[in-house]
């Protein structure tokens, strides 16, 4: 799922400022779904 996420990124490429907030967006969410498994 990580692969066709960061892929769907990619192919999306078109400004990197549309891009940024997208990439930090996912980085937060798989960081979120980390800490609830880690806590859990």
């Amino acid at each position: 799922m990580g692969a066709k996420l960061l892929f769907y990124i990619y192919k999306k490429k078109g400004t990197l400022m549309s891009d940024i907030p997208v990439f930090f967006l996912h980085g937060l969410a798989y960081a979120g779904l980390l800490f609830l498994v880690s806590a859990g």
